[in-house]
């Protein structure tokens, strides 16, 4: 290629490049739009001479770019010499001096436009009886940011009327003193992507009340639906805030058909968050206030629940922590306190409050405890039937109260048939501890890990224990159980340092498994006559060699000293076992009696022992008909009968002594005891 053409082509390659470069450069870029919107505020009444601060707060530029304020006079009485101050930030202020209208304008603006909004100040003249506002209706979805102003002065005065349910997924900000009615059965829901924001105030003399309210058309209980918070915005927020009269029906798009005046949304998952204080929940057809799944309390201090049908509050156990000593639950709520149930882990522990005003604690579904768990002192936990409360894996329960404050367990109904199941320790902390408590009225089913044993307390051999200074009484078996003999860890003086009471065949506790080698079978055990009296065992209560009973005298039952009866156990497992049981008396003579005397000798095998005979007497009298009396021998066999070693309490005495059970095929039984 020749100098011509190779300049030629540069020329052509260099025109065409600048070309496409300006052909690049004119394409126009996109503009971000004005999305300014001024929001001047409501038009308002005002005494003229009364200073009117102007809010302008709400408006808001939808690119999230700042923005000016100018705000100017538009109009005013021409007599009138009012001007703005501060007319350059969100709230001026200016003093209507004459009557009449005043027209002020705000327009916002930044480097993409602006926007602009007028406001209303009617000034009336003293004395002026004002033109009566009308209530506004809210009857759509709430779908961008909106705040809801005071309106009339008197909180008697409904400010916004709801005619229909509403969903709220904006920011929803309502200002001290407003009142929203409801029409019934209508309500409002929080959605996730919404907040509320609703906090009141109140003078500390109680001067002013400016408390938000939120009630029914008709002071009804449980007139309309409630609120549902479905939201976990770190917005949402409840101070000084009055929740009256909700609870007509449950809100479809929950799992639960419970209905409250507020109702936290969850499940297992997630859920909503609140923070709430200085409010009151009253009148509900439910519960006051209802928290489902992993709903949260980011806040609760000084709240009141009063006349609620149900529960005045249902908090899951993962959040009872939450809650404070100086709400009150009490006031004519169908249960005075907080109903609670479920599983906590959490990942340090916590501590669940005694109330101040003497309310506690309903458990409506069974608790269990894998983390932590303290209990103050004071506290009472009652129990719906058959519920049981767990302690396992890493958790702990640590219940120590006071002489003066003790810490109470029981039964919410406790009739015979509205027994709860009890406490069970499996697992082995240190920290496990009922210490000045009272736990009653249970063992309404068997423990997990004992077959056929139902108790108010009971430590699993992988648990662990302390339980002292306790009150453990009206139970339908145990009082206390614990294997130590089989790993269960439990204080040694548990047996003494707590007081037992009211249950059957006083099975106070049983701190063994009852099953035994025959070395530690060996001695001596007695009918329950013979230990009362303290009868002595007599080994020749039939005397083989020369064939007597009773050692030639004719009637046992007047013997000084009266021989004794039961089971005697040699350590090489030879037995004598001798019986003596008087009958009913059938007339004025003495009272007819049946005695055996039976040897042999007795094997174990697990919790059965075998009785191999080898000699058996038998004898019956009946002293008014000698005619019907019977001293023979009897065919000796074998017999297999369950048995139970359990130290039990002698209600005489209050000392702890030894109770040998021997069970018959048919599941009744009879007992021998020793010390």
């Amino acid at each position: 290629m020749n100098a011509f053409f190779k300049l030629t082509y540069l020329f052509l390659f260099l025109a065409l490049s600048l070309g496409v470069l300006s052909c690049e450069e004119d394409e126009p870029l996109p503009q971000p739009q004005n999305k300014l919107e001024a929001k001047a505020g409501a038009d308002r009444q005002v005494i003229a001479g009364t200073q009117v601060v102007l809010d302008g707060s709400a408006s808001k530029d939808g690119n999230g770019k700042t923005f000016s304020y100018a705000w100017i006079l538009k109009s005013q009485p021409l007599t009138s010499s009012a001007s703005l101050s501060g007319a350059t930030m969100h709230n001026p202020n200016f003093t209507p001096d004459v009557a009449g209208e005043y027209l002020v304008e705000l327009r916002i603006t930044n480097s993409l436009g602006f926007a602009t909004d007028e406001v209303k100040i009617t000034a009336l003249a003293p004395g002026q009886d004002p033109e009566e506002p009308t209530a506004i209706i809210i009857s759509e979805d709430i779908t961008e940011d909106r705040v809801l102003e005071d309106i009339f002065t008197n909180n008697a005065l409904a400010d916004y009327i709801v005619t229909a349910h509403v969903a709220v997924k904006a920011k929803l900000t309502i200002k001290p003193g407003v009142r929203i009615e409801f029409e019934q059965d209508k309500g409002l829901t929080i959605q996730p992507q919404g907040s509320l924001i609703a906090k009141g105030a109140n003078a500390s003399d109680g001067s002013t009340d400016k408390s938000i309210i939120f009630t029914g058309r008709s002071y009804t209980k449980g007139f309309w639906k409630g609120i549902l918070i479905a939201s976990n915005s770190p917005l949402n927020e409840m101070d000084y805030v009055i929740v009256d009269g909700a609870g007509s029906s449950h809100f479809g798009d929950t799992f639960s058909q419970a209905t409250a005046n507020v109702l936290l949304d969850g499940n297992e998952h997630t859920g909503a968050a609140l923070k709430v204080s200085r409010s009151v929940f009253s009148n509900g057809a439910g519960y006051g206030m209802m928290l489902m799944g992993m709903a949260e309390l980011n806040k609760f201090e000084n709240n009141y629940f009063q006349n609620n049908s149900s529960s005045a509050m249902y908090v899951p156990a993962r959040q009872l922590h939450k809650l404070d000593f100086f709400s009150h639950f009490t006031g004519n709520n169908g249960f005075n306190g907080v109903e609670t149930g479920g599983t906590i882990q959490e990942a340090e522990h916590v501590v669940w409050p005694d109330f101040n005003d003497g309310s506690g604690y309903y458990v409506s579904s069974d608790l269990h405890i894998k983390s932590g768990v303290r209990i103050a002192e004071g506290a009472t936990l009652e129990f719906k039937e058959g519920l049981e409360m767990r302690v396992t894996e890493s958790g702990y329960l640590n219940a120590t109260g006071t002489e003066a404050s003790k810490i109470t367990f029981t039964a919410r109904n406790q009739s015979a048939n509205g027994y709860w199941a009890g406490i069970t320790f499996s697992s082995n902390s240190d920290l496990n501890r009922l210490h000045y408590t009272e736990v009653s009225y249970a063992g309404s089913k068997e423990v997990p890990f004992y077959q056929g044993i139902r108790a108010n307390i009971a430590v699993a051999l992988t648990g662990k224990a302390s339980i002292e200074n306790s009150s453990i009484s009206n139970g339908l078996d145990w009082g206390l159980v614990a294997y130590v003999d089989k790993g269960a860890r439990l204080n040694a003086n548990a047996a003494t340092a707590n007081y037992f009471n009211s249950f059957p065949m006083n099975h106070f506790y049983k701190l063994t498994s009852g099953e035994a080698t025959i070395q530690q079978l060996a001695g001596e055990w007695f009918d329950q006559t013979s230990f009362r009296n303290g009868y002595a065992l007599d080994d020749k209560l039939y005397d083989r060699a020369t064939n007597r009973w009773f050692h030639g005298a004719g009637y046992p039952l007047t013997m000084n000293p009266r021989p004794g009866a039961g089971l005697k156990i040699a350590q090489d497992g030879s037995y004598i076992w001798t019986i003596i049981f008087a009958h009913d008396p059938v007339g004025s003579c003495n009272v007819p009696y049946s005695a055996e005397y039976i040897t042999g000798n007795v094997t174990l095998s697990g919790n059965q022992l075998q009785f191999q005979e080898n000699f058996w007497r038998s004898k019956f009298s009946n002293p008014c008909d000698t005619s019907q009396d019977v001293d023979t021998d009897i065919d000796t066999g074998s017999m297999n009968l369950r048995y139970e070693i359990n130290q039990v309490v002698d209600v005489i005495t209050g000392n702890p002594i030894l109770e040998l059970k021997l069970f018959r095929p048919d599941g009744t039984y009879f007992s021998y005891f020793r010390h």
